[in-house]
């Protein structure tokens, strides 16, 4: 039952912080995104801190549509690190996310928030997809977390993230073939 003490003992972050950043990235998205363009929140438990059961396949927290097709799948993740232990650490991210990047391809988007850089700071971090085709093959670190748990990372180097909002709805708008 190691999956469901997982669950457990990150009830409450994904209630406080979990939540927050998708409904954070979802607001940011919403307002710089107009028709025909839609977004919703879409993952298994996005948007809601109750212990859901699991799915045969991945479904990134939001979902962006134009004219009600899928463009993108967005994924979104956080810490509570600073942009400058980030750039010293690189931003950690579980293996299982760059296993459902390989398989969304390139409509995957991974998005990284760093909870201290908001509102002011560089708090908003993106990966396209495509950029994490090999991070499976770096070296994954174990490392004890706020809930107790040992869990295993992959930090990706800061240089391959985007740090714009712009650079987000331009790179959507480039998927959907609007640009």
């Amino acid at each position: 039952m190691a999956v469901s003490r997982f669950k457990q003992a990150y009830r409450q972050q994904w209630r406080y912080a979990g939540n927050g950043r998708e409904y954070l990235v979802l607001g940011a998205l919403l307002t710089r995104l107009r028709p025909p363009y839609t977004v919703r929140l879409t993952g298994l438990g996005a948007g809601d801190p109750r212990l859901l059961p699991g799915s045969d396949g991945h479904q990134p927290d939001l979902t962006v549509y134009r004219q009600d097709q899928s463009i993108a799948g967005t994924e979104v993740t956080g810490t509570w690190l600073t942009w400058e232990k980030a750039r010293r650490e690189g931003l950690w991210v579980l293996p299982d996310k760059i296993k459902a990047a390989k398989q969304w391809g390139d409509t995957y988007i991974l998005v990284h928030i760093l909870d201290p850089e908001f509102p002011r700071g560089e708090w908003l971090h993106w990966i396209p997809g495509f950029a994490l085709d090999y991070a499976h093959t770096w070296p994954i670190t174990k490392r004890c977390a706020a809930s107790g748990l040992e869990e295993h990372f992959i930090a990706v180097d800061p240089q391959a993230w985007h740090n714009s909002l712009t650079g987000l709805i331009r790179h959507i708008k480039l998927l959907a073939g609007d640009l």
